[in-house]
């Protein structure tokens, strides 16, 4: 059956001599088969919290695996699968529950694949969180971990600006959503209190919004952020909409006073509706929100991580270059103190609207191919890194091949990943910087993520 008039694949190309795209705004995968618990419900006294949240128990000999349980309690388990690492359980009951476990503030809680630990007390989710820091840099040597990482600045449920919804059109109605656990069945929501209020009530509003304009049967994601002249939202649809489509995309626009509305056709993203120029502001500069660009998660972990490197930076001197640099969150604060400051980043979209401030020198370059090498280096008195999951291994290599006294004296290194973060803690204290502090910041409320800043000195 051909989809309604509204999403008809348009004569015009999706991108440069290319025909109507596909991919992500097509059909999702479909759902994997579901493991089912079996053998017998199993009496387990839980130990400690892994690093992805579940509780941790042994029996006959074998690691095993219990979500939504915690250190002290006694639970009811069965099994679910077995890996190499153990086997891990569904959650039957709790038998002997702890003292400090806490009541889940969502109704979607243990269904929704969003949050981890809400059955946690704060207080015990940030310290746990440092556990994984300090668990990491032991794991490399570092025995003074203790002593180096600081207690967790712990950010407030509600402040995250930025989500990726799924959305499903069913025959009658279009759920939206996030992914329930394990599985690529959506769990329509009508509020989620991680989100800042301008996101939290979207799903439910878009799930009748978007219903007379999305072709029955398509799938696909939803991103949105909150920024300062309101929320920007990018919508994957499956063909280029014609005028009666972009009519009905207007109306949702409009109706949810959005500030500016992307489709996403396969991997192209064209602009729609633009009411108000997204704008995001890093330090006292309001920046034009490019379509897709990298945001940190919420405004107060943004705050929290500048005053950290702002904090580490202000009593140098000389040129400072930021590696990583998204769209200025560190550079410009940085140049607002007078320093010269020269910023990088893959994406080209990301430090265009950096370069125009005139307030710093940006650039695109893939530091993972093309780290800055001995001689890029020697300019500069400090190295600020904010890199992805994966790590700056090869920034770090060339870091350390710097002789001693010349070059960056402090590395700054900002870091969404312990594990990743550890091993280039070690390139460079190898290579003859000291780790002088580790700060936990827990912007990821309820999930088993944690950022820090490391302070580095040589």
């Amino acid at each position: 059956m051909a989809p309604p008039r509204s999403f008809r694949p348009s004569n015009r190309p999706s991108g440069p001599g290319k025909g109507p795209a596909k991919g992500r705004g097509g059909k999702r995968p479909s759902t994997p088969p579901a493991a089912t618990p079996h053998g017998p419900i199993l009496s387990l006294s839980i130990d400690r919290l892994g690093a992805r949240g579940d509780g941790i128990a042994h029996a006959d000999g074998q690691t095993v695996f219990v979500p939504f349980a915690l250190p002290g309690e006694t639970v009811q388990a069965q099994a679910l699968s077995r890996s190499s690492d153990g086997v891990s359980t569904v959650l039957k009951g709790i038998e002997q529950p702890s003292e400090h476990r806490a009541d889940p503030v969502c109704p979607h809680f243990t269904r929704c694949g969003g949050c981890v630990t809400q059955h946690m007390v704060r207080e015990d989710e940030s310290v746990w969180k440092r556990s994984l820091i300090v668990e990491a840099l032991k794991h490399r040597g570092f025995e003074d971990a203790d002593a180096l990482v600081s207690s967790t600045i712990a950010l407030p449920a509600g402040s995250r600006r930025r989500a990726v919804f799924g959305y499903r059109r069913l025959a009658e109605r279009v759920v939206v959503g996030f992914n329930e656990r394990a599985s690529h069945q959506i769990i329509p929501l009508d509020a989620c209190p991680v989100l800042v209020p301008a996101l939290s009530s979207l799903p439910a509003r878009l799930s009748a919004l978007l219903a007379p304009v999305l072709p029955k049967g398509s799938q696909g994601d939803i991103m949105v952020v909150a920024s300062d002249t309101g929320v920007d939202m990018m919508l994957d649809i499956p063909a280029i909409p014609d005028l009666a489509g972009r009519e009905g995309l207007a109306a949702v626009a409009d109706q949810l006073d959005l500030a500016r509305l992307t489709v996403r056709i396969g991997k192209t993203p064209e602009p729609m509706v633009m009411r108000r120029q997204p704008v995001i502001t890093l330090g006292n500069t309001r920046l034009p929100l490019p379509i897709g660009a990298f945001l940190q998660p919420s405004a107060e972990g943004q705050q929290a991580l500048q005053d950290l490197v702002l904090a580490a930076v202000r009593d140098t001197t000389g040129a400072v270059a930021d590696l990583f640099c998204g769209m200025g969150t560190f550079a410009l604060p940085i140049a607002e103190l007078g320093r010269q400051v020269t910023a990088y980043d893959l994406e080209a979209v990301q430090t265009a609207p950096l370069h125009t401030t005139g307030r710093v020198k940006a650039q695109a370059r893939d530091l993972f191919r093309l780290p800055l090498i001995i001689d890029e280096l020697k300019p500069f008195s400090t190295i600020v890194l904010d890199p992805p999951r994966a790590g700056a291994q090869q920034q770090c290599q060339e870091l350390v091949r710097l002789p001693s006294g010349v070059g960056p004296q402090r590395v700054v290194m900002v870091s969404c990943s312990p594990a990743t973060f550890s091993r280039d803690a070690r390139i460079l204290a190898d290579g003859g910087y000291q780790l002088n502090s580790v700060t936990p910041v827990d912007q990821f409320v309820w999930s088993a993520h944690v950022e820090l800043v490391a302070v580095f000195t040589r």
